[in-house]
């Protein structure tokens, strides 16, 4: 966690630890099989917390944009408290999947409360994603305050889970037997569009700034 604070984990290697650990190389390996065992174990630690935070959230009686709101605003809060470590934790090996990340297990809890469609674990995936590239960019730049961004993410959410996509052609949207949730949110200009267009955009973003 000392180096964590320090490099990006997609740049640590065991020498790394074992320097600062003030140990040899091969003892590491003692007790993981290599750095990314070793990272894996450290982002888990390290998100414990929040992810005892998360669960507490997800699992109270609110209605569940209610708790989504929540779930964010921790996110972000802890976030804030550990600027430097949270982005170098989540920046490399350990973001492979999208379950080394607590907000994206609270969103897939939540979602099919709210999009009962059998797109919901893609609708999580997404939504958690863009929250995710959010907090980083936010994290990076500073333009906008905790409350700030906590009511912008949450908007955004809101916005997209509770829009319905267009009736596909010669149909009404009553045919289509359900309302799903639309990807293609238009977010607000402003702040959001400083966020994408800082250059801290991934391939997560469901959105992309007209040039």
């Amino acid at each position: 966690m000392t180096v964590l604070a320090e490099v990006p984990a997609r740049d640590i290697v065991i020498e790394d630890i074992a320097a600062a650990a003030k140990v040899s190389r091969s003892l590491v390996y003692v007790y993981f099989t290599g750095v990314d065992e070793l990272l894996s174990a450290a982002h888990r630690r390290f998100f414990n917390p929040l992810a005892n935070e998360l669960r507490t959230i997800c699992d109270t009686g609110e209605d569940p944009l209610v708790r989504m709101h929540a779930i964010i605003a921790a996110t972000v809060r802890f976030a804030a408290e550990h600027r430097t470590t949270y982005c170098n934790v989540i920046d490399g090996r350990t973001t492979a999947g999208a379950d080394h990340h607590p907000l994206a297990g609270g969103v897939r809890q939540l979602i099919p409360d709210i999009e009962s469609s059998g797109d919901s674990a893609l609708v999580a995936d997404a939504i958690a994603a863009m929250i995710h590239n959010g907090i980083v960019s936010w994290l990076s730049d500073g333009t906008a305050d905790i409350d700030g961004i906590i009511d912008l993410l949450s908007t955004l959410v809101a916005s997209g889970v509770r829009t319905p996509l267009p009736a596909p052609r010669g149909r009404s949207a009553a045919a289509t037997g359900r309302r799903r949730a639309s990807l293609r949110v238009q977010p607000p200009a402003g702040e959001y569009h400083a966020i994408a267009s800082s250059g801290h955009c991934r391939a997560e973003y469901p959105y992309r700034p007209a040039k």
